[in-house]
């Protein structure tokens, strides 16, 4: 989280602010929803809802003026 958090301000002090985060998370393990077991569906989702959530954090705590804020993600 700190690194994320440094690397965000880094970022907003060089470019003069941050308006827009996207996170577009991808880990791929192919296989319908059916045939998944808990593991690999846990393995595949945490990236995803971690990394969405310690930017949601991280923003919040730099006081980003953000004028969106958008997760996306895909499955099958």
């Amino acid at each position: 989280m700190e690194a994320l958090k440094g690397a965000l301000a880094d970022i907003n002090h060089v470019y003069g602010g941050i308006k827009h985060i996207i996170h577009t998370a991808a880990v791929v393990k192919d296989g319908l929803i059916r045939s998944i077991d808990t593991a690999t569906y846990e393995s595949v989702l945490c990236p995803k809802v971690l990394g969405s959530w310690n930017l949601h954090v991280a923003s919040q705590e730099l006081n980003l003026a953000l004028d969106s804020f958008v997760l996306f993600s895909s499955t099958k």
